[in-house]
């Protein structure tokens, strides 16, 4: 009986650090598993997650959309998606977001359940990108953002709505915005920011608030302002360097060129609208996988020397696509909209190079 128990307890760790469950991977946000990459043979599962691709590159030619990490647990995999309608870059907020869960069956990626978010990005009007909505998987519950500020906790089994977490006051308030992807640390601890904004003309003018919040298991919550956390912050009426114009690349115009100021405003996260997610994922070999804007999805030695390259779909001006790996060594990755899973069942696709 001894040696059994521990026996599990050196297997249980390296179950549970086999979980992608947030952007970053984990709670140390190292972007890597333990586990060796599958090769890039095929292109398993094509699922398309947003429906509106198509509409947003109409009109703004590149995809001007961040998108959130594809969660994994074992056999289950959790992807951000949308429904709702897209009328236009500056109504971004007609769009619905849901976490959708799919699960490996006989081979095939299943859909579970989707669970509708209330969710409302930022309005249009300063973040140049739409802003991401992004979950993350802990405390044997999914979690989702949500409106007013709010984190919606979602049954891993049903997709039920369970209880809306990080209400600070009676009712919600609608100009209060989650504005970054939800993390995670290693005892279950929920970590995200907000940002409040006039209802009327909100991008002029200052915020009405920018926090951190926290919120424990049992759903316990508090926040703390970013005035707080940053204590020698410059004035909100100083002056603070911004960036140089489009019309001046490249940058810096010239070597001594000193970029133009702007109004700091209160102490505010990321600008006030979000923080931006891209990211790599790293296997136990050191091996680097990377999506690019050519279409391909790169595995790269450490070194820098090509390991495979698979090409999804189509190239396209699309930044903010992060990838995560499986406990099983497949790559989850996107491209334009779609919901990739790469791996080695069968020789369909062959990626090219060594």
């Amino acid at each position: 009986m001894a040696r059994l128990l521990v026996l599990l307890f050196l297997v249980a760790p390296s179950i549970a650090a086999q979980t992608w469950s947030q952007w970053g991977g984990g709670p140390r946000h190292t972007g890597s598993l333990p586990v060796y990459g599958q090769s890039l043979r095929e292109s398993m599962a094509d699922i398309v997650y947003d429906p509106f691709v198509g509409a947003a590159r109409a009109e703004a030619g590149s995809l001007l959309v961040h998108y959130q990490t594809p969660l994994s647990d074992g056999n289950e995999v959790f992807m951000e998606v949308k429904s709702g309608s897209y009328t236009g870059f500056q109504t971004w907020e007609t769009q619905t977001w849901n976490i959708r869960k799919f699960e490996w069956e006989h081979g095939q990626l299943v859909a579970r359940w989707t669970a509708e978010s209330d969710w409302d990005p930022v309005p249009s009007g300063s973040a140049r990108f739409e802003p991401v909505f992004h979950g993350a998987l802990a405390n044997g519950f999914v979690y989702m953002p949500g409106l007013g500020g709010t984190v919606l906790e979602v049954n891993r089994t049903t997709g039920a709505i369970v209880r809306r977490l990080g209400l600070f006051a009676e009712h919600l308030d609608p100009t209060i915005y989650v504005t970054s992807p939800i993390a995670v640390s290693d005892d279950g601890i929920l970590y995200y920011n907000t940002l409040k904004l006039p209802g009327v003309m909100p991008w002029v003018g200052n915020h009405e608030g920018a926090w951190l919040v926290k919120i424990t298991p049992d759903g316990t919550a508090w926040r703390v302002s970013y005035d707080t956390l940053i204590p020698n912050a410059p004035a909100a009426t100083a002056q603070c360097s911004w960036e140089f114009t489009a019309d001046q690349l490249p940058w810096p115009p010239s070597p001594n060129a000193v970029a133009p100021t702007i109004v700091c405003g209160s102490t505010q996260n990321a600008k006030g609208f979000e923080w931006c997610v891209n990211a790599v994922a790293v296997d136990a070999r050191g091996a680097v996988y990377i999506n690019s804007e050519d279409g391909h999805l790169y595995a790269l030695n450490q070194g820098g020397t090509l390991r495979e390259r698979l090409f999804l779909q189509i190239a396209l001006g699309a930044a903010y696509t992060p990838l995560s790996l499986g406990a099983d060594g497949k790559i989850y990755t996107q491209n334009a909209g779609h919901l990739f899973v790469v791996g080695s069942n069968a020789p369909k696709r062959r990626a090219t190079g060594k």
